[in-house]
């Protein structure tokens, strides 16, 4: 098997995922030094960069909280990443039945965290404005962790972003 195994897999026209796949177990730091020796522009750089970062958190997805999960899933360059994926799995570095639960996952997790319990919407609601106002706090890096806090508990534990009173309590106690 060599590195053109996953490339000869994925079907696809698009450049940026065939680059994606070349390069995705380089460390970012060599990708660094590729992108700046060849001038590739900046979008293609964070590309490659987050594909490296987090293809091999895919195999791990099944156990994360839906937090992480969401993070990697809600990213823009998230379908440069499961496409790299997917041409990994092609070629047999994962059995079929945790591929399925994985693919299975991802399509409940996107639509649960989708319309009104959007991540956008949950992070709407949560605002540093709220949490100040709340805790009678100033701006600062104190007010940040809570934002980040409440996400998570939220996001984790599928709390109804329409029981403003049970996220306000939580805040107040966290």
């Amino acid at each position: 098997e060599t590195v053109l195994t996953p490339l000869r897999s994925y079907k696809g026209k698009d450049p940026v995922v065939n680059l994606s796949i070349l390069f995705h177990s380089l460390p970012p730091t060599e990708i660094e030094k590729i992108c700046s020796r060849l001038k590739l522009d900046n979008d293609l750089r964070d590309t490659l960069l987050f594909v490296s970062k987090n293809h091999e958190k895919l195999h791990t997805l099944l156990g994360m909280k839906q937090r992480e999960s969401m993070d990697i899933i809600e990213h823009k360059k998230w379908d440069a990443l499961f496409n790299v994926f997917m041409s990994n799995m092609k070629t047999g570095k994962m059995d079929s039945d945790k591929w399925e639960q994985l693919v299975y996952k991802i399509e409940e997790l996107k639509k649960k965290f989708s319309g009104e319990n959007s991540i956008a919407n949950i992070k709407k609601l949560v605002d540093g404005e709220w949490i100040m106002k709340l805790l009678n706090l100033k701006p600062g890096p104190q007010v940040g962790k809570i934002i980040n806090d409440t996400l998570s508990w939220i996001i984790n534990n599928d709390i109804d972003i329409k029981d403003t009173k049970k996220i306000e309590d939580h805040i107040k106690h966290a």
